[in-house]
C-alpha cells in the first residue's frame, strides 16, 4: 500500500552526535479511512523513534504478536516487520549507528526487542525531553533539541574502539556482508575471539550475524533498484526471486537465510498486508 502525501526529511547530527547517530529524520502523512501498512527491512541500526500524532504497532509476520512502534528506543532487528497505521502520523526518528546504544543504554542492546522512552528515560527524564521539543514547532528545531537533549545524556566511550568498529563495519557494508569474518578479523588486525567479543559487546549482536543482515538488506536493494519502492512490489519480486532461486547454498548466500525461512516470513508478511 502506498503512502500518498507523505513529507519525509533527514537531518546530519552534530559533530558531537556524530560518534553514536549517523542520522536524524521526520516524516509525515495525513490520515486515511484505511490502515496503512509498510513492510520494514532490517539495515542493522538502533532505532529512537518519536510519535507527535496517532502511534503505529509493530507487528511480527512469525507469531503475529503486536507491539507499540512509537515512542520507542529498538535494538537492531534480525527479521523484516510490518507496520501498521491508522490516522495521521508525524514521527521524528533517530537512526543510530550500529554500536550507537552503548553510550545511552546499559547492558543488553535490545536485539529483536524495544524499550519504551518511558522506561529508558523514567519519568522526569521523559518530561525533560517533552518540555524541550514542545517547545518548538515540528521540524528542524524539533531535530535540533533532540540532538541537544541526547548529547547531554549521552556517556562517553573509548573513541579509538569506535573508529575501529566504523572501519569494520564499513568494509562489512562495502562487501555487501559477503566477506567472511575471519578475514575481517584478519584485517583488522585482530585475533578472531577479540574481534568477535568487540563486536558484539558493542553491538549486541557477532559480527556474523550482522553480515547476514548486510547482506539481506543489500540483495532487497538491489532487487528494487529499477522498479517503484513499495510494499506491494516487494513482495512481488521477492515471490519472483524465490520461485526462480532453486540452489539452497545459492539462496542462503546472497540472502542470510534458508529459503524456508525466507518463505515463511514471506507468506506471512504477505497476508498482513492484505488484512482489511
Amino acid at each position: 500500500m502506498s503512502m500518498p502525501d507523505v513529507t519525509y526529511e533527514r537531518f546530519a547530527p552534530s559533530p558531537k552526535l556524530a560518534l553514536y547517530v549517523e542520522h536524524f529524520w521526520l516524516v509525515s502523512a495525513p490520515g486515511e479511512k484505511t490502515p496503512r501498512r509498510e513492510i520494514l527491512i532490517p539495515n542493522g541500526r538502533p532505532m529512537l523513534l518519536l510519535s507527535f500524532a496517532n502511534p503505529s504497532v509493530r507487528i511480527d509476520p512469525l507469531s503475529g504478536n503486536r507491539l507499540p512502534n512509537s515512542n520507542i528506543l529498538s535494538g537492531i532487528a534480525t527479521q523484516p516487520f510490518v507496520i501498521e497505521q491508522f490516522g495521521e502520523s508525524r514521527y521524528i526518528g533517530v537512526q543510530f549507528k550500529p554500536y550507537g546504544l552503548i553510550s545511552f543504554l546499559r547492558g543488553e542492546k535490545l536485539i529483536n526487542q524495544a524499550l519504551s522512552v518511558n522506561e529508558w528515560l523514567g519519568e522526569s527524564g521523559v518530561e525533560a525531553l517533552n518540555n524541550s521539543l514542545l517547545a518548538h514547532d515540528f521540524g528542524r528545531a524539533r531535530i535540533e533539541m533532540l540532538d541537544t537533549y541526547l548529547h547531554s545524556i549521552a556517556v562517553e566511550v573509548d573513541e579509538q574502539d569506535l573508529h575501529l568498529l566504523d572501519s569494520i563495519i564499513d568494509r562489512i557494508e562495502q562487501t555487501h556482508g559477503q566477506m567472511k569474518v575471519e578475514e575481517l578479523a584478519k584485517q583488522a588486525h585482530m585475533h578472531y575471539t577479540t574481534y568477535y567479543r568487540m563486536f558484539k559487546n558493542y553491538v549486541g549482536i557477532g559480527p556474523k550475524l550482522f553480515s547476514d543482515i548486510v547482506r539481506y538488506y543489500t540483495f532487497v536493494e538491489d532487487l528494487l533498484s529499477d522498479r517503484p519502492n513499495s510494499s506491494e512490489m516487494l513482495i512481488v519480486t521477492l515471490e519472483s526471486y524465490y520461485d526462480q532461486a532453486h540452489a539452497a547454498k545459492e539462496f542462503r548466500r546472497f540472502t542470510g537465510v534458508t529459503p524456508t525461512s525466507f518463505r515463511t516470513t514471506l507468506n506471512n508478511i504477505a497476508k498482513l498486508m492484505h488484512q482489511d
